[in-house]
């Protein structure tokens, strides 16, 4: 079995590689933009990782990050998802939000800092004996299933975001309370707004990025808004966008509130700030502070 373990802790990534080299060849990595590179390399190589120990936080790109490319760049290849590396996260902190969000961007399992050679061990067998794997993720499914129960109700959401990551982070997120369109720009982000509204399809909550390089977020809201007035739609019955943003520039969140948003956002995101969002929309409770 060929391995590879990616922790920018040197003493975390010692550990991790004494016990998969017991397992076969195994190679270790610092950060995500190596990482990023030795799979694509050895992929490409037709030498693909059967198993990748992706430790979460590392500052150069964290492991949710480098979870995102690694299985883009599979996907890209065409790789059959049985066919993919299995990634085990490893995190210090048992932050559900977190195990979450890497649970549905397609990782197969976690590991909590401090772990043993037992604890891995187990958590390989487990992924690689079928007759076992979904009794061992079992408890795992059980918690996210319990995360998204109450959405009962699907709302349809458009996500515009020209960062493939966010975006992608995004959709995993979102994409739990219904149906969920992606954008990767301001032209694209209006366009299906415009058609799905005509088509009586119009979308109950849109994420709208700030700093886009052709049109940026404020000018696609206003678009918005004009396009709503244009059909007379009353104001209630508006599309709720949320604005996001890299930074917590107040005069950017005042120019958006009087644009007409409903709520803003600071990256980096997480499951959990969305989803009380979303709650705060759907009760219409939307205080600004």
């Amino acid at each position: 079995m060929k391995s590879l373990v990616v922790d920018d802790d040197f003493v975390s990534r010692s550990k991790m590689e004494a016990i998969m080299e017991n397992y076969g060849e195994c190679i270790v990595a610092e950060n995500g933009k190596e990482t990023i590179e030795l799979f694509q390399t050895n992929l490409e190589g037709n030498k693909p990782f059967d198993i990748i120990t992706l430790d979460i936080a590392m500052p150069d790109m964290d492991g949710t990050e480098v979870l995102f490319n690694i299985r883009e760049i599979e996907n890209n290849h065409n790789i059959a998802k049985e066919n993919q590396s299995k990634i085990i996260m490893v995190t210090s902190h048992s932050d559900r939000d977190y195990l979450i969000t890497c649970l549905q961007a397609g990782c197969n399992d976690y590991i909590v800092k401090p772990f043993d050679a037992e604890t891995v061990c187990k958590k390989i067998d487990n992924l690689y004996l079928d007759a076992n794997t979904q009794e061992s993720k079992k408890s795992i499914e059980h918690d996210r299933a319990e995360a998204i129960q109450e959405k009962s109700k699907k709302i349809k959401m458009l996500i515009v975001d020209d960062d493939f990551i966010s975006r992608s982070k995004m959709k995993v997120i979102m994409e739990s309370y219904g149906e969920c369109t992606l954008a990767k720009n301001g032209k694209e982000a209006i366009e299906l707004f415009q058609t799905n509204l005509e088509g009586n399809k119009p979308f109950d909550i849109i994420t709208l990025d700030i700093a886009m390089p052709d049109m940026d977020g404020t000018e696609v809201l206003f678009n918005f808004r004009e396009i709503e007035n244009n059909h007379n739609i009353a104001e209630e019955n508006q599309s709720k966008i949320i604005m996001v943003t890299s930074h917590s520039d107040r005069d950017y969140r005042i120019t958006c509130i009087q644009a007409g948003c409903d709520d803003y956002i600071v990256k980096p995101f997480d499951l959990k700030s969305i989803s009380n969002m979303i709650e705060k929309i759907k009760s219409k409770k939307i205080p600004f502070d």
